[in-house]
């Protein structure tokens, strides 16, 4: 399996799915210094959701398992800071972390390849992305909000990411997402995550309606 050497970016709030974009503001001085670098390469990181932070000391313990973040807007502000927007790409594991050739953290990492489990059925796909669509028609219903349904894409690899990238759910929940190979078992993974959460949204609706009606 081949080894590749990547710069890292552990952030405490935020998972990147492969194929979803995520706008970024750079500040400290270390990944100032990583950007200037990449920007002279192929302008890709390693992005990974860090567990344990430390708002004091902007440190923490990341997971292994990341996405590789390919810059696709790179704009420099006055006062040296950066806005940028990434793309998401291919998942990837860290084998091994450098914490010394650079200002930043370094990583070995191996590519992880989606795996191709079995055939993905019409009914998973009906259900899970019928789930997915109720369960924002309710959140927005309770948020007293207009709701629209959302375009999916067509593909089941673009759909397990795109209902990962917009579940509300907690930060562990989607770094779990992030780590399942295939689309199959993410598919399963999701419906039964939004078969229990329609469930909760449905008798909270039922329990306001009940009061605005007393």
């Amino acid at each position: 399996m081949k080894i590749h050497l990547l710069p890292l970016f552990p952030l405490p709030n935020v998972v990147l799915f492969p194929g979803m974009f995520l706008p970024l503001h750079i500040f400290e001085e270390r990944y100032k210094r990583m950007m200037q670098d990449i920007m002279d390469g192929n302008a890709q990181f390693g992005l990974q959701l860090c567990q344990e932070y430390n708002p004091s000391t902007l440190q923490g313990i990341p997971f292994d398992v990341g996405t590789i973040a390919e810059v696709v807007e790179y704009d420099v502000l006055d006062d040296g800071k950066m806005n940028i927007l990434v793309f998401g790409g291919q998942r990837f594991r860290v084998t091994h972390y450098d914490e010394e050739s650079q200002p930043y953290l370094m990583g070995e990492v191996t590519f992880l390849k989606e795996v191709k489990e079995g055939y993905i059925t019409k009914k998973l796909l009906g259900e899970t992305t019928e789930l997915f669509q109720e369960a924002l028609r309710l959140t927005h219903k309770i948020l007293k909000k207009e709701f629209s349904p959302f375009d999916l894409p067509d593909n089941p690899v673009e759909i397990s990411y795109f209902i990962a990238e917009n579940l509300k759910g907690s930060l562990v929940l989607k770094q779990e997402i992030l780590e399942i190979d295939s689309a199959k078992a993410r598919l399963i993974y999701e419906r039964d995550i939004l078969r229990k959460m329609v469930k909760t949204l449905a008798v909270r609706t039922q329990i306001e309606e009940a009061f605005r009606k007393a």
